[in-house]
């Protein structure tokens, strides 16, 4: 009788365990995914000191999925966020993670996958994206060794119509060459 217990509780275990190693499992519609990796992949670094530069940040949150890019200059940040009413991503089990895409085939990745819907699960240091018959895993670096953004204060902003910073732009555009 404890024998059959004891292997019950075994079974459960490796479960438990397997489970715990999927980090996070998110279904998204292949466009939105395009849209957002090819937004912020013009901004990764293709050289710099910080490696962690030339790759792709994403978060994914139950109410959001951020994507990031940076190089020595500027960076760049695109949010989705959950639509109910479009259904453009759920978020099926884990809990919110980031991860750092390095691969440099990663965009190719994205573009080339076939179906309308894009299973991506992490697991420890690897993402697997899947979409129908087309499976890609890919290593990943730790979300939260990507740089963080400045936080800027709105206090000091200003606001600009679209017409007057045009005719600004318009005026001064002689003097640019």
């Amino acid at each position: 009788m404890t024998s059959v217990a004891e292997k019950e509780i075994l079974e459960m275990n490796e479960q438990i365990e397997e489970e715990l190693k999927a980090n996070l499992q998110v279904r998204i519609k292949t466009e939105e995914l395009k849209k957002l990796v090819s937004r912020v992949e013009r901004s990764a670094a293709k050289t710099s000191v910080q490696e962690i530069l030339k790759g792709i940040y994403i978060y994914f949150g139950k109410d959001k999925i951020v994507a990031r890019a940076m190089n020595n200059n500027y960076g760049m940040e695109v949010i989705l966020s959950h639509n109910e009413k479009e259904k453009n991503f759920q978020f099926l089990s884990g809990k919110p993670d980031a991860v750092v895409f390095m691969d440099k085939k990663f965009p190719s990745m994205v573009n080339a996958l076939p179906r309308k819907e894009t299973l991506i699960t992490v697991k420890d240091k690897r993402v697997i994206i899947k979409s129908g018959r087309s499976e890609f895993i890919v290593n990943v670096l730790e979300g939260s060794e990507y740089p963080k953004f400045p936080e800027i204060e709105t206090a000091s902003s200003i606001s600009i119509s679209p017409e007057v910073l045009y005719s600004l732009y318009d005026k001064t555009i002689y003097s640019a060459s």
